[in-house]
Protein backbone atom coordinates (compact mmCIF):
# COMPACT_ATOMS: atom_id res chain seq x y z
CA UNK A 1 0.00 0.00 0.00
CA UNK A 2 1.71 3.08 -1.10
CA UNK A 3 -0.45 5.60 0.33
CA UNK A 4 -1.96 5.84 3.79
CA UNK A 5 -6.33 5.94 2.31
CA UNK A 6 -7.52 6.61 5.98
CA UNK A 7 -6.35 7.12 9.57
CA UNK A 8 -7.45 3.18 10.47
CA UNK A 9 -4.82 2.17 7.98
CA UNK A 10 -2.80 4.90 9.61
CA UNK A 11 -3.33 3.02 12.80
CA UNK A 12 -2.35 -0.31 11.86
CA UNK A 13 0.98 0.60 9.97
CA UNK A 14 2.11 2.72 12.78
CA UNK A 15 0.60 2.30 16.15
CA UNK A 16 0.71 -1.55 16.02
CA UNK A 17 3.14 -2.12 12.68
CA UNK A 18 0.57 -4.79 11.48
CA UNK A 19 -1.03 -4.19 8.21
CA UNK A 20 -5.09 -4.61 7.97
CA UNK A 21 -6.75 -6.59 5.47
CA UNK A 22 -9.90 -6.73 3.85
CA UNK A 23 -12.77 -8.72 5.68
CA UNK A 24 -16.79 -9.39 5.06
CA UNK A 25 -19.52 -8.27 7.32
CA UNK A 26 -23.00 -10.14 7.96
CA UNK A 27 -25.14 -7.25 7.48
CA UNK A 28 -24.61 -4.65 5.00
CA UNK A 29 -21.13 -4.29 3.74
CA UNK A 30 -18.97 -7.16 2.85
CA UNK A 31 -15.75 -5.51 1.47
CA UNK A 32 -14.09 -1.56 1.46
CA UNK A 33 -15.94 0.73 -0.92
CA UNK A 34 -17.20 4.31 -1.73
CA UNK A 35 -20.65 5.20 -1.77
CA UNK A 36 -21.11 8.29 -4.20
CA UNK A 37 -24.73 10.42 -2.47
CA UNK A 38 -27.06 12.67 -4.43
CA UNK A 39 -25.62 16.08 -2.65
CA UNK A 40 -22.10 15.46 -3.64
CA UNK A 41 -20.93 13.94 -0.59
CA UNK A 42 -19.14 10.20 -0.42
CA UNK A 43 -19.54 7.79 2.53
CA UNK A 44 -16.38 5.72 2.43
CA UNK A 45 -17.28 2.40 4.39
CA UNK A 46 -14.13 0.54 5.42
CA UNK A 47 -14.19 -3.31 6.10
CA UNK A 48 -10.72 -4.28 7.79
CA UNK A 49 -9.41 -7.44 9.99
CA UNK A 50 -9.42 -6.42 13.25
CA UNK A 51 -8.79 -9.68 14.74
CA UNK A 52 -5.57 -9.56 17.06
CA UNK A 53 -6.10 -9.11 20.77
CA UNK A 54 -3.77 -5.93 21.18
CA UNK A 55 -6.40 -4.09 18.78
CA UNK A 56 -8.29 -1.70 20.42
CA UNK A 57 -11.49 0.23 19.43
CA UNK A 58 -11.28 3.06 21.27
CA UNK A 59 -7.71 3.67 20.33
CA UNK A 60 -8.75 3.11 17.05
CA UNK A 61 -11.22 5.83 17.13
CA UNK A 62 -9.40 8.47 18.75
CA UNK A 63 -6.97 8.04 16.35
CA UNK A 64 -8.96 8.50 13.32
CA UNK A 65 -10.74 11.47 15.06
CA UNK A 66 -6.95 13.05 15.70
CA UNK A 67 -6.18 12.68 12.26
CA UNK A 68 -9.62 14.29 11.05
CA UNK A 69 -8.96 17.16 13.20
CA UNK A 70 -5.39 17.45 11.89
CA UNK A 71 -6.51 17.58 8.30
CA UNK A 72 -9.16 20.24 9.11
CA UNK A 73 -7.23 22.42 11.05
CA UNK A 74 -4.61 22.87 8.20
CA UNK A 75 -6.92 22.14 4.66
CA UNK A 76 -9.72 24.50 3.29
CA UNK A 77 -10.85 21.20 1.45
CA UNK A 78 -14.18 20.49 3.52
CA UNK A 79 -15.11 18.57 6.06
CA UNK A 80 -14.44 15.01 7.30
CA UNK A 81 -17.29 13.41 9.94
CA UNK A 82 -16.25 9.79 11.33
CA UNK A 83 -19.46 8.43 11.64
CA UNK A 84 -19.57 5.03 12.80
CA UNK A 85 -16.78 2.94 14.35
CA UNK A 86 -17.84 -0.81 15.19
CA UNK A 87 -16.73 -3.83 16.00
CA UNK A 88 -18.03 -7.57 14.95
CA UNK A 89 -16.66 -10.48 14.84
CA UNK A 90 -12.62 -9.93 14.32
CA UNK A 91 -13.87 -6.99 11.93
CA UNK A 92 -14.31 -3.47 12.20
CA UNK A 93 -16.14 -1.45 10.17
CA UNK A 94 -16.11 2.16 10.06
CA UNK A 95 -18.16 5.08 8.05
CA UNK A 96 -16.47 7.67 7.05
CA UNK A 97 -18.20 11.34 5.64
CA UNK A 98 -16.60 13.75 3.24
CA UNK A 99 -18.05 16.59 1.71
CA UNK A 100 -17.56 16.30 -1.61
CA UNK A 101 -14.98 14.32 -4.22
CA UNK A 102 -12.21 17.01 -3.00
CA UNK A 103 -12.84 16.93 0.54
CA UNK A 104 -11.89 13.22 -0.26
CA UNK A 105 -8.83 13.74 -2.49
CA UNK A 106 -7.32 15.74 -0.22
CA UNK A 107 -7.85 13.31 2.97
CA UNK A 108 -6.71 10.73 0.68
CA UNK A 109 -4.54 11.43 -1.50
CA UNK A 110 -6.43 9.59 -4.15
CA UNK A 111 -8.37 11.37 -6.83
CA UNK A 112 -11.90 10.40 -6.83
CA UNK A 113 -14.11 13.21 -9.15
CA UNK A 114 -17.71 13.02 -8.97
CA UNK A 115 -19.88 15.66 -11.20
CA UNK A 116 -21.17 15.66 -15.02
CA UNK A 117 -18.98 14.59 -18.25
CA UNK A 118 -18.67 18.51 -18.82
CA UNK A 119 -17.63 19.16 -15.11
CA UNK A 120 -14.88 16.66 -15.91
CA UNK A 121 -14.52 18.34 -19.13
CA UNK A 122 -13.57 21.31 -17.74
CA UNK A 123 -11.52 20.16 -15.00
CA UNK A 124 -9.14 19.10 -17.24
CA UNK A 125 -9.83 14.96 -16.82
CA UNK A 126 -9.02 13.17 -20.29
CA UNK A 127 -12.18 11.83 -21.82
CA UNK A 128 -10.24 10.08 -24.07
CA UNK A 129 -11.28 6.71 -22.74
CA UNK A 130 -13.01 3.94 -24.01
CA UNK A 131 -16.61 2.42 -22.06
CA UNK A 132 -18.30 -0.81 -22.00
CA UNK A 133 -22.04 -0.68 -21.75
CA UNK A 134 -23.29 -2.22 -18.28
CA UNK A 135 -26.82 -2.78 -19.83
CA UNK A 136 -25.34 -4.27 -23.33
CA UNK A 137 -24.67 -8.16 -22.80
CA UNK A 138 -22.61 -8.17 -26.32
CA UNK A 139 -19.93 -5.66 -24.78
CA UNK A 140 -21.08 -2.60 -26.94
CA UNK A 141 -18.53 0.36 -26.42
CA UNK A 142 -18.28 3.84 -26.77
CA UNK A 143 -15.58 6.45 -26.81
CA UNK A 144 -14.20 9.94 -26.35
CA UNK A 145 -16.84 11.26 -29.22
CA UNK A 146 -20.08 9.82 -27.61
CA UNK A 147 -18.49 10.84 -24.47
CA UNK A 148 -18.20 14.26 -24.90
CA UNK A 149 -22.53 13.91 -26.02
CA UNK A 150 -23.75 12.77 -22.69
CA UNK A 151 -22.72 16.24 -20.98
CA UNK A 152 -25.39 16.26 -18.48
CA UNK A 153 -24.79 12.27 -17.42
CA UNK A 154 -22.97 11.87 -14.24
CA UNK A 155 -19.77 10.59 -13.91
CA UNK A 156 -17.36 9.01 -11.64
CA UNK A 157 -13.36 8.84 -11.99
CA UNK A 158 -11.21 7.05 -9.16
CA UNK A 159 -7.77 5.98 -9.04
CA UNK A 160 -8.05 3.33 -6.64
CA UNK A 161 -9.29 -0.37 -6.54
CA UNK A 162 -12.74 -0.39 -4.78
CA UNK A 163 -16.12 -0.64 -4.33
CA UNK A 164 -17.79 2.04 -6.16
CA UNK A 165 -21.70 2.59 -5.22
CA UNK A 166 -23.52 5.30 -7.34
CA UNK A 167 -27.38 6.97 -6.16
CA UNK A 168 -28.11 6.05 -10.28
CA UNK A 169 -28.22 3.13 -12.35
CA UNK A 170 -24.11 2.37 -13.77
CA UNK A 171 -24.71 2.79 -17.91
CA UNK A 172 -20.84 2.30 -18.67
CA UNK A 173 -17.19 2.04 -17.41
CA UNK A 174 -13.73 1.17 -17.98
CA UNK A 175 -12.04 -1.76 -18.67
CA UNK A 176 -10.80 -2.12 -15.16
CA UNK A 177 -14.32 -1.94 -13.42
CA UNK A 178 -16.72 -4.70 -13.20
CA UNK A 179 -20.41 -4.98 -13.06
CA UNK A 180 -22.19 -6.68 -9.78
CA UNK A 181 -25.87 -7.70 -9.66
CA UNK A 182 -26.64 -4.37 -8.21
CA UNK A 183 -27.36 -1.93 -11.41
CA UNK A 184 -25.94 1.09 -8.89
CA UNK A 185 -22.75 -1.19 -7.91
CA UNK A 186 -19.43 -2.17 -9.72
CA UNK A 187 -16.00 -3.07 -8.45
CA UNK A 188 -12.69 -1.36 -10.04
CA UNK A 189 -9.51 -3.67 -9.95
CA UNK A 190 -7.13 -1.30 -11.04
CA UNK A 191 -5.10 0.91 -9.13
CA UNK A 192 -2.70 2.65 -11.21
CA UNK A 193 -4.73 4.64 -13.66
CA UNK A 194 -7.71 6.26 -13.69
CA UNK A 195 -11.32 4.43 -13.76
CA UNK A 196 -14.60 6.04 -15.42
CA UNK A 197 -17.61 5.22 -14.11
CA UNK A 198 -20.68 6.97 -15.98
CA UNK A 199 -24.22 6.63 -14.01
CA UNK A 200 -27.79 7.90 -14.66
Amino acid sequence: MHKLKTALLLFCLFVFAAGCGEGTESSQEDTTSIEIKKNGSIVQHIVEDFSAEYYNLDELEQTMQDEIASFESTSENGKVELEKVQEKDGKVYVDVQYEDAECYTAFNQMTVFAGTVSDAYNAGYSLDVTLYSNTDGDGASIGKEELLEMGDRHLVIVEEAVKVKTPGDILYFTNDVSPSERADEVTVSGDENLSYIVYE
